[in-house]
């Protein structure tokens, strides 16, 4: 019996088998599926977010800030100008 265990055989080398050939082998994909299990949270945090970014948008005043400066020619009448 000891023999079969060192060759890999026995019930230690079976589970590994069959954890190998499951759906879900990787730490990545566990993450994610833990992750997946909290989806309504994450629908309400982003509802709440968008909608608080929506009314601060909607409600608060808009601040615009201009500046000009303009250059007037005056161009002399005895030089050419418009008369």
């Amino acid at each position: 019996m000891a023999e079969v265990d060192s060759i890999g055989g026995g019930a230690q080398g079976e589970q590994e088998n069959r954890s190998c050939r499951g759906r879900r082998t990787g730490r990545s994909e566990d993450l994610f599926y833990k992750l997946l299990s909290y989806w309504p949270l994450y629908f309400v945090a982003f509802a709440l977010a968008f909608s608080l970014a929506f009314l601060v948008n909607r409600y608060s005043n808009q601040i615009y800030k201009t500046s000009i400066s303009l250059l007037i020619n005056e161009e002399d009448v005895e030089a050419g100008g418009r008369s």
